[in-house]
């Protein structure tokens, strides 16, 4: 229900009814030129346009029923990852696909359709895919299985298991059926756990970060900054955080040692100007402290990238497969 105004009595009166449609209407110089279908307000214009415009009725009565959680996670920031859960016919991949069309919408210019990849479980739901993706206005989006995508980023002597080859192989009961069962447990899972730990552990190479003797950071300093403020980064991908953090404070340690070498020329200045009698040794002695200064200086404002990348260096390299070799070649380390 909702309040009207009564031309006959000049009162407001409650006007009940049952509410079938909601419809928003875009009116520009008293010309309609949308209308849209919606159990939420978007306002969006544009975007509520691309994704009406030329839409079968089925999509456009699931644009209807997009609720305001959906829509949510649809507008979500996109410089993170975002994970939808939802139970058979829940929505996820229409709110998946209309994500995609508002991203490539809105960020069109850093995020075109062809540098984008659609990994789906089969080529039936890829086929379903593309049906819908013209009807959102996305084209050129590169689509692909997880089986494809693994044989084009695998080398060619891993083997790729045919699809029915667990459940043969489960039938069987075999020591391989065993080794399959421990993978989906939720022992599997504590033992990455376990072990993603103990990377992380060892992720910061020993020994204390400085600058021509001085210590800039300790060892538990750069760890704790990893794994307070890079925690959402898979390891490998927290290098440029910590070189960054690294070379931040050696800047700052350098300056500070910049600001205190000329302080200390100055004050030998003085000393020899106090010591020595007015003449050419004075004048000598004083030129090769501000010489020495001036080559102090210059080291240290050239320092501090050569000082973090000699740190850094040994920064491990794991390729991932031989990570996942030594989750078996080594348990008791992931324990």
């Amino acid at each position: 229900s909702f309040k009207a105004p009564d031309r006959i009595w000049g009162a407001w009166r409650d006007v009940h009814g049952e509410l079938l449609l909601k419809r928003q209407f875009v009116i520009e110089q008293s010309t309609l030129q949308q209308i849209f279908d919606r159990t939420i307000s978007v306002q969006d214009e544009l975007l509520q346009a691309v994704l009406e415009s030329g839409a079968d009725q089925r999509l456009k009565e699931v644009v209807a029923t997009i609720q305001a959680e959906q829509n949510d996670i649809i507008r979500a920031a996109k410089d993170q990852v975002l994970i939808v859960q939802g139970v058979a016919g829940s929505g996820k991949t229409t709110v998946a696909l209309h994500r995609l069309a508002y991203l490539i919408y809105t960020w069109q210019d850093v995020l075109p359709a062809d540098r984008i990849l659609i990994v789906g479980p089969n080529k039936l739901f890829l086929n379903y895919i593309s049906d819908v993706l013209p009807e959102l206005g996305v084209t050129e989006v590169n689509q692909t299985t997880f089986t494809e995508l693994a044989r084009r980023l695998l080398p060619p002597e891993i083997p790729i298991q045919p699809k029915l080859a667990p459940a043969t192989v489960l039938a069987e009961r075999s020591p391989e059926a065993r080794l399959i069962s421990f993978k989906c447990s939720l022992g599997m899972q504590r033992l990455i756990d376990g072990y993603v730990r103990y990377l992380e552990d060892h992720l910061i190479p020993e020994g204390d970060l400085t600058i021509e003797a001085e210590s800039v950071l300790s060892r538990n300093e750069i760890d704790a900054y990893q794994k307070k403020e890079c925690y959402y980064l898979p390891l490998i991908a927290r290098f440029n955080m910590v070189r960054q953090f690294c070379l931040n404070k050696v800047r700052q340690k350098a300056e500070e040692m910049v600001v205190r070498t000329k302080a200390q020329c100055e004050r030998e200045v003085v000393r020899l100007k106090a010591a020595l009698p007015e003449g050419g040794e004075r004048r000598w002695k004083i030129g090769q402290a501000y010489d020495c200064r001036d080559r102090a200086v210059a080291r240290l404002k050239k320092a501090p990238a050569a000082v973090v990348k000699s740190y850094l260096k040994n920064w491990p390299k794991w390729p991932l497969l031989e990570l996942y070799q030594r989750v078996f070649a080594f348990p008791e380390q992931a324990l």
